[in-house]
């Protein structure tokens, strides 16, 4: 599973899938979430909340860069998205869930 991380002209930042190109102006993304970033007590805190609906068409001159989702954020977003909780180790930030 790819997991990327899409960043907006709008400044949100959209976890999902990779995205698949509906035409040549825009794309289809599915089972996206948002991803928050807030200060926190120890240091800066995310969370992931659904974003849209389950399958979204985006601008493709909307999406201003991409990247791989890191782990943590990758791990929440399958949790969220499937259900399966995968095994993670104490070095790993928390990630927040917010429903």
């Amino acid at each position: 599973m790819s997991i990327k991380m899409y960043k907006l002209n709008t400044s949100e930042v959209v976890v999902c899938n990779e995205i698949e190109e509906y035409d040549e102006t825009h794309s289809s993304v599915k089972k996206p979430l948002q991803l928050l970033v807030s200060p926190g007590p120890e240091g800066f805190q995310m969370a992931l909340i659904p974003w849209m609906s389950h399958e979204t068409f985006l601008r493709n001159d909307s999406i201003i860069a991409y990247c791989d989702a890191p782990p943590p954020v990758e791990q929440q977003y399958i949790k969220m998205t499937t259900g399966i909780q995968i095994a993670q180790s104490n070095t790993t930030p928390n990630i927040q869930l917010v429903r």
